[in-house]
């Protein structure tokens, strides 16, 4: 079963504040000023597990996003912290993601 999640991303760090890394929801990106004419703000097509190691093994996003929407039942909408081993660990992703960051997402979950 494919799901539509709608979602933000922000890097806990201590000095960037909540930093929003990355959001498909238009009104979030204005909000934090990182709105892109050019993006589109849809929802993220995923294959739904109910199982949270199949939703880990079988998509391609990061385990704590991963898990965490393996949680939610369709139409909820909620919170996920999690450290960086189950996000980008040392590496990091590019500029915007330090190494070793703690991640919260703001989800909310959708029938296709």
């Amino acid at each position: 079963t494919s799901i539509n999640v709608y979602y933000s991303g922000h890097v806990i760090d201590g000095i960037t504040d909540n930093f929003l890394f990355d959001t498909n929801i238009a009104d979030t990106a204005r909000m934090y000023r990182r709105y892109n004419k050019d993006k589109s703000y849809t929802g993220l097509s995923v294959t739904y597990y109910k199982n949270p190691d199949d939703a880990i093994s079988n998509n391609s996003l990061v385990d704590g996003f991963a898990r965490a929407i393996s949680e939610f039942k369709y139409g909820e909408e909620g919170v996920a912290f999690f450290s960086s081993s189950h996000g980008y660990e040392a590496e990091g992703s590019g500029k915007t993601i330090p190494a070793y960051s703690p991640l919260v997402f703001y989800i909310r979950t959708q029938e296709k």
